[in-house]
C-alpha cells in the first residue's frame, strides 16, 4: 500500500520531470528525435532515483506533497517550488534538480518551436515575446500544473510580490492578535500585486498575439499560455 501511494503521488506530481516532457510531444509527431529521447530517458531515470529515496528515508509521499499543497499561493504545487523541497529533504541532490529543470525546459521549448515550423531569425525574434508572456503568466498564478509547468521561464531570485503578499497574509491569519483592519490590508495588498501581475500579463499577451499565426495561437492557446 505503501509502495502503491509513493507511485501515485510522485508520478502525478513529479510530472515535471518526466511525464509532462511525453505530453508535451505534438499530436500528429510520434515519432521524437534521438535528443529528446535521450532527455526523456534522463528524466525517467531521475523521477525513479527520487521514488527509491522517498522509500529509503520512510517519507510518506501524501504529508509531503499536501504540505507543499498548504504552503502554495494557490494551493498548487510548482515545479521548481516542489525540485527545491526534494533537495531540502535530501531526495534530490541540487546539480540534478537544476539539470533536470533545464532539461524538462529544453524539451519544452524544443517541442513548442517545432510545433512553431519557424525559422532560426524568426524564433529569435519571437521567443523574447513568448518568454515575457510566459513570465508574466507564471507570475499572475496561470501556469502551475500539468503541461505548463515544464515551459522554460527567466529564472528569479526570491517569490513574487502575489507570493510575498499571500506570505504575510497567512502570517497575519495565524496570529490570534491580528485586527481586522490588519487582515484587510494585507489580504488588499494581496489583491493589488495579484492585479498587478495579471495586468503585465495582459499588456505582454497584447504585444505577442498580433506576430503569430492562427496555429502558432492556437498552440499557445492549448498550452494554457494564452486566455
Amino acid at each position: 500500500m505503501f509502495r502503491g501511494k509513493i507511485l501515485t503521488f510522485a508520478f502525478a506530481t513529479l510530472a515535471g520531470i518526466s511525464t509532462v516532457a511525453v505530453a508535451q510531444v505534438p499530436p500528429g509527431q510520434p515519432n521524437i528525435t534521438p535528443e529528446q529521447q535521450a532527455m526523456m530517458d534522463e528524466m525517467r531515470s531521475v523521477r525513479q532515483q527520487v521514488i527509491e529515496n522517498m522509500v529509503a528515508k520512510g517519507i510518506n509521499p501524501g504529508d509531503f506533497f499536501r504540505e507543499m499543497m498548504q504552503n502554495s499561493p494557490d494551493g498548487q504545487i510548482d515545479m521548481q517550488a516542489m525540485q527545491q523541497a526534494l533537495v531540502d529533504k535530501g531526495l534530490l541532490d541540487a546539480d540534478t534538480a537544476a539539470h533536470v529543470q533545464n532539461t524538462v525546459q529544453k524539451f519544452a521549448s524544443t517541442n513548442l518551436r517545432q510545433q512553431f515550423e519557424m525559422s532560426d531569425a524568426e524564433w529569435n525574434e519571437i521567443q523574447p515575446k513568448i518568454q515575457q508572456v510566459v513570465d508574466s503568466a507564471f507570475d499572475a498564478g496561470y501556469l502551475r500544473g500539468g503541461m505548463m509547468m515544464a515551459l522554460p521561464r527567466t529564472q528569479k531570485k526570491g517569490p513574487n510580490d502575489m507570493a510575498k503578499a499571500m506570505a504575510e497574509l497567512r502570517v497575519v491569519l495565524k496570529n490570534p492578535d491580528s485586527t481586522k483592519e490588519q487582515i484587510a490590508e494585507k489580504l488588499q495588498a494581496w489583491r493589488d500585486a495579484h492585479q498587478r501581475a495579471i495586468d503585465q500579463f495582459n499588456t505582454a499577451e497584447k504585444e505577442l498575439v498580433p506576430l503569430l499565426t492562427q496555429k502558432q495561437e492556437a498552440v499557445l492557446m492549448n498550452l494554457g499560455v494564452l486566455r
